[in-house]
């Protein structure tokens, strides 16, 4: 059997951004149904940190060399080098553009924060 080692610091931008929106969810599923405003604001908040996060490693990974994972004899499935990083960072900054600019249509709408969050 031949295990391969995953590289996490190549794979953390969409790794940090998927742990956020889990979290996201988990959160909303505690908070009170009766607090909307609250589970609004919360959704917010864990969007716009997880995408920071992933933005602010996505930048790094730009500033440091390539590194690749997930790597067999027939060669490496994911390269993180700098053209990999330019679209992190420009896909990871359209959506929290989206998220800023989207929260008067969750509370207008009466969107599940979670969800649309997730």
């Amino acid at each position: 059997m031949n295990l391969q080692s995953v590289d996490l610091v190549a794979i953390g931008p969409p790794l940090v951004v998927a742990i956020a929106a889990l979290v996201i969810l988990l959160a909303d599923l505690a908070l009170p149904a009766s607090s909307r405003r609250r589970r609004e604001q919360v959704a917010t908040g864990l969007m716009l940190a997880g995408l920071l996060a992933g933005l602010g490693w996505a930048i790094g990974l730009a500033a440091s060399g390539p590194r690749s994972t997930f790597c067999s004899a027939a060669g490496c499935y994911y390269v993180a080098d700098g053209f990999t990083a330019y679209f992190q960072i420009l896909v990871l900054a359209a959506v929290a553009l989206v998220v800023l600019l989207a929260r008067s249509s969750l509370t207008d709408d009466d969107l599940p924060p979670g969800e649309f969050g997730f």
